[in-house]
């Protein structure tokens, strides 16, 4: 069978039909479509309107660009996680990495801890001893 998109009014114009008493072997042979998608479109569209059905598609069409968007994101995160490992970066480093991250806005302190692999504690532990440190410097 060809494949071919099948608008909102021409899906709800063979279930129409359907509901008037038409036979799924005529409906099937007639618009050359499988019985296993003309009860399909019964499952999923029974009910619906014209304009329900369009905005169901769209719905759908937006979520397959956003699985393929984290798709991406997940394959994007692994080959950094892997970059960042090869790296062997000190605390210091990372807790620095935190701070560059929060004061860009590009991530909370606790997401980039996990991304890191660096406890939140070293990080505070981190801030405290630069602190204590700058302190101790105006002080001389």
């Amino acid at each position: 069978m060809r494949k071919r998109k099948w608008s909102a009014r021409q899906r709800r114009a063979v279930l129409n039909a359907w509901d008037a008493g038409r036979t799924v072997l005529e409906l099937c042979k007639k618009h050359d479509i499988s019985r296993a998608t003309l009860y399909l479109w019964k499952e999923i569209y029974t009910g619906m309107s014209t304009e329900a059905i369009e905005r169901w598609d769209k719905l759908a069409r937006e979520r397959a660009v956003f699985q393929r968007q984290l798709k991406c994101a997940k394959a994007d995160r692994a080959l950094l996680q892997a970059v960042l490992q090869t790296l062997e970066l000190t605390v210091e480093q990372k807790c620095r990495l935190v701070r560059w991250s929060r004061a860009q806005h590009l991530s909370s302190a606790t997401r980039t801890c996990v991304l890191l692999r660096l406890s939140r504690s070293k990080l505070k532990l981190d801030a405290m001893n630069e602190a204590q440190f700058s302190h101790e410097n105006k002080q001389q």
